[in-house]
């Protein structure tokens, strides 16, 4: 999935199991524990982790940085 359908699934569904967005202006507690429920929630198969959205789901940046994790 690529970015813009990822953009297109938050603004019709918002966040939901396999898409988290975070404002990302550092990497702190948030961010590292969405990336480890994805790694570790079993049966989840990974998940998609948009940096660089704002709470409203606007952008807070001019590009937002997707980070997809599978588990494998």
């Amino acid at each position: 999935m690529n970015i813009r359908e990822l953009w297109e699934q938050l603004l019709q569904r918002d966040e939901h199991t396999q898409l988290e967005v975070k404002l990302g202006n550092e990497i702190g507690n948030s961010v590292m524990q969405t990336v480890c429920a994805y790694a570790n929630t079993i049966g989840l198969d990974g998940g998609h982790l948009l940096l660089g959205i704002k709470e409203d789901n606007t952008p807070s940046w001019a590009l937002p940085i997707q980070i997809n994790f599978r588990v494998i």
